[in-house]
C-alpha cells in the first residue's frame, strides 16, 4: 500500500528522494523504519523526506477510498516537495548551503550576451550528504546589468537532478519575462549535451 502498489511506486520514483524500497519487502513497517534510521543515520534531511512520502501516501489512499477520485501520484509528489520546503525554508539559510570555492567575487569569467539578447546563468549548489541543495539564476543583459533572478531551496535525489532543476527554472524565468533572444548558461556539461540532444543517460 505504502510501497509496491503500481501508485505507491511511482510516488517514490517521481519523489526527490534518493531511499527506494527494496522490491524483496520487509517483515513488518517497525523493522523497516528500524533499517531505515541506521541506514540514514543522522541525515536527518533523508529520514524526514522518506517519512513525507509514507504520510502523504497513506493521506492519497484514504483519499482514494474516502472520497473516490482517482489516485494521482504526481499530485502527491507535488505536496511532498512543498510540505518538505515549509519545513526547510527557514531553518537554513541559503548562504550557509553553497560552498565558498563555488563563489566568484570578480565578474571576469562572465561574457555578456549580445546586444538585445538577455543571459541567463543557472547554477546549483550542495552539501555533501545532503538532499537539499540551493538554485540560483541570473538574467543580465549586454551592459552587465541585473533584469531578474531567482534563488530558493529545493529537495534533489542528486546533484544532477539540481542542476537540472536550476536549468527548469532558467526557463520559467525566461517565459515569465517575456524575453524572447535569449542565452541559457550552465557550467554542466551533462546538462548542456543532454539540452543538445546528445547525452543519453538515465535520468
Amino acid at each position: 500500500m505504502l510501497f509496491w502498489c503500481d501508485y505507491a511506486r511511482a510516488i517514490w520514483f517521481s519523489s526527490a528522494c534518493s531511499y527506494k524500497p527494496n522490491s524483496m519487502g520487509f517483515p513488518s513497517f517497525a523493522r523497516w523504519w528500524i533499517a531505515v534510521d541506521q541506514e540514514f543515520h543522522a541525515d536527518y534531511d533523508s529520514l524526514n523526506l522518506i517519512a513525507l512520502v509514507c504520510w502523504h501516501s497513506w493521506k492519497e489512499r484514504n483519499r482514494v477510498v474516502f472520497h473516490h477520485v482517482q489516485p494521482n501520484p504526481c499530485y502527491v509528489t507535488r505536496q511532498i516537495s512543498k510540505c518538505f520546503d515549509e519545513i526547510f525554508q527557514t531553518t537554513t539559510p541559503i548562504s550557509s548551503m553553497v560552498p565558498r570555492s563555488s563563489v566568484s567575487n570578480s565578474p571576469a569569467n562572465w561574457t555578456p550576451p549580445s546586444t538585445g539578447f538577455i543571459k541567463f546563468n543557472f547554477n546549483a549548489s550542495w552539501k555533501e550528504g545532503s538532499s537539499i541543495a540551493a538554485i540560483v539564476v541570473i538574467a543580465r543583459n549586454s551592459k552587465g546589468d541585473l533584469i531578474d533572478g531567482y534563488a530558493k531551496k529545493v529537495i534533489i535525489a542528486s546533484p544532477l537532478s539540481g542542476e537540472a532543476n536550476a536549468f527548469l527554472q532558467a526557463i520559467i524565468l525566461a517565459m515569465a519575462t517575456g524575453v524572447k533572444s535569449i542565452i541559457l548558461e550552465t557550467d554542466s556539461l551533462i546538462i548542456f549535451s543532454a539540452f543538445q540532444g546528445k547525452q543519453d543517460g538515465n535520468y
